[in-house]
């Protein structure tokens, strides 16, 4: 079926080339981990090695359920949307009312299944980290660059999926969407700031502002600075990375979009794929 182009077409998304990549990386490698003599056990970097190998590929799995959920939420919501059904209210006892309850009830099925599986991606992060804090040698062969973002990306798992009971508030929840339905953010931010919760944003925002770019140190709204904060905490090494993530753990944030987080994944594959070869081999 082929997608309305007012939601946006398969081959330009931004998801499917990252995880073809890290699928790429992944299947080209030559680490094995054949045990030749068995009584003779792998080293405990060795076999952390082949652990994080096997945790990179379970991450392209859950990033593929994103995108295949992702295209079927896609095509539905283009069926809604290309006329055949008229505005304004429908007559559920109709063939055509239950055509359209039918697409719309799927298509909320769609967002509960992203929901999930976009709190899963987070989760499987914060075990690939586990894994590689476990060894000091494994650690050495991350970039750091690679370790912010993969600790951030965990920073937001440990307060907004995980361990949510600090938050002060209800939050708005749902699924926000770009206007092709490729990217996309689960948002966690609590409903209703209080102005103190406001006052402490934009304090953070005004000393972070230096380190963003002009067109986001400029964004007045509150809920684009949360989202702007969350995106940009990996380059944050001093106490403003704490008080942000203490924020969060207050009042919530928007998740990072899952094409965003997979083009890290294959950076952080191309990079370290390499180097476990060569520990494990």
């Amino acid at each position: 079926m082929t997608v309305n182009n007012r939601i946006g077409r398969p081959e330009d998304n931004q998801l499917a080339k990252a995880i073809a990549a890290i699928r790429e990386i992944l299947s080209s490698n030559r680490i094995r981990f054949a045990i030749r003599d068995p009584q003779v056990l792998p080293s405990h970097t060795r076999l952390l090695a082949g652990r994080v190998f096997a945790e990179l590929g379970e991450i392209a799995t859950i990033l593929e359920m994103i995108y295949e959920t992702g295209e079927s939420h896609r095509v539905t919501q283009a069926r809604l949307l290309d006329g055949k059904f008229p505005s304004g209210t429908v007559d559920a006892t109709t063939k055509l009312g239950k055509e359209f309850l039918q697409l719309f009830e799927y298509s909320l099925r769609c967002v509960s299944r992203q929901t999930i599986h976009i709190k899963a991606l987070y989760e499987w992060l914060y075990h690939l980290k586990e894994l590689i804090e476990a060894d000091r040698a494994l650690k050495r062969l991350v970039e750091p660059v690679h370790w912010a973002k993969l600790t951030a990306y965990c920073d937001f798992r440990d307060r907004l999926i995980t361990h949510k009971s600090g938050l002060k508030g209800p939050v708005l929840g749902g699924m926000i969407y770009s206007a092709d339905m490729q990217k996309i953010e689960l948002n966690l931010v609590v409903l209703g700031l209080p102005q103190s919760a406001i006052r402490e944003l934009d304090t953070l925002f005004n000393q972070c502002a230096s380190e963003l770019t002009a067109e986001e140190s400029t964004e007045a709204n509150v809920y684009e600075r949360c989202r702007i904060l969350s995106r940009q905490l990996y380059r944050f090494r001093d106490h403003r990375r704490g008080r942000i993530v203490a924020f969060f753990g207050k009042y919530g944030t928007r998740s990072q979009n899952p094409g965003d987080i997979a083009e890290f994944v294959a950076e952080m594959c191309a990079d370290l794929i390499p180097k476990l070869e060569r520990v494990v081999n």
